[in-house]
C-alpha cells in the first residue's frame, strides 16, 4: 500500500459514495464499518486498508466536516453494506476481511 493508492481510492469513495455519506449519518457509519478491518482490492491488484482511526478520518474528509473521533468506532468493524459493495464493485473493487 502506498499513499497514492489510498488517495485514488478515497477519490473513488467520494465520487461513488460521497453524496450518500454527506447526506445521511447512517451511510457514514456504514462507510466506517466498511473501511475498518477490511482490505479493499482494486482492479489492478492494488490493495488498501485502514485502521479504525484512519477509517474515521476518511469519513470526516468525505463529509467535509468533523474529525475522526466523530466516526471512530461508530459501527461494527468489517461489515460492508450491500450498497457500498455494489457501488465499489462497479469500479472493480472487492473486499475481504482483514
Amino acid at each position: 500500500m502506498n499513499d497514492d493508492q489510498h488517495e485514488r481510492f478515497e477519490e473513488l469513495l467520494d465520487e461513488a459514495l460521497g453524496e450518500n455519506i454527506r447526506g445521511d449519518d447512517v451511510c457514514a457509519v456504514e462507510l466506517w464499518s466498511a473501511l475498518a478491518a477490511t482490505v479493499w482490492q482494486g482492479p489492478q491488484t492494488e490493495q488498501v486498508r485502514y485502521s479504525m482511526r484512519s477509517a474515521g478520518e476518511v469519513v470526516a474528509q468525505i463529509r467535509r466536516e468533523g474529525e475522526y473521533t466523530d466516526w471512530y468506532m461508530s459501527g461494527p468493524r468489517g461489515q460492508v453494506a450491500g450498497w457500498i459493495a455494489a457501488a465499489l464493485a462497479r469500479h472493480g473493487w472487492t473486499w475481504v476481511a482483514a
